[in-house]
């Protein structure tokens, strides 16, 4: 264990226990540096969490709190409930990503006929059957007011054009 991580699990230590200074919490963490991190961490936090301790100190001892850690290293068989499905193909979690792929790569012929097709659909900026026919939208309807403030309430045509300079009272 380097420095940095003692001066984390300090940090996260005095959440436990603000009453443990993380300053003292580092310096006794320095006699346990030889231990791997994770091993300090649940030893420490077993400690920060049993009601019969008074202070960090207690770590120095020998107690169930490193047998803790010793058990968090060991490996074990994963529950069936837990274990992964894998791709018989490809030996990937299911689904297989490979397997979904599509195998055909279009060509350029595909290409183009899809292009082509994009180009005949109608867009939305494009004049409709309405517009030709001279159908205008109404005044009211527009997000912004004109600019010599038509279709507009007449209070608001008032301060529009006191605005512009223009007095329509």
């Amino acid at each position: 264990m380097n420095r940095a991580e003692a001066e984390q699990i300090a940090a996260a230590v005095t959440l436990i226990r603000p009453d443990w200074l993380r300053t003292s919490l580092v310096t006794l963490l320095g006699k346990h540096q030889q231990r791997p991190a994770r091993d300090v961490m649940l030893a420490l936090v077993w400690i920060a969490f049993d009601p019969d301790t008074k202070g960090p100190g207690r770590i120095d001892a020998d107690g169930p709190w490193w047998l803790t850690a010793r058990l968090a290293a060991t490996e074990t068989e994963r529950p069936p409930y837990l274990a992964v499905a894998r791709c018989p193909q490809h030996g990937q979690a299911l689904p297989c990503l490979a397997c979904q792929r599509p195998t055909q790569i279009a060509d350029l012929a595909t290409i183009r006929r899809i292009r082509a097709e994009a180009r005949d659909i109608p867009s939305c900026t494009e004049p409709t059957a309405a517009n030709d026919a001279g159908v205008t939208l109404n005044p009211q309807d527009r997000h912004t007011p004109a600019p010599d403030g038509a279709g507009l309430p007449s209070e608001e045509q008032n301060r529009f054009s006191n605005d512009v300079g223009e007095d329509r009272r």
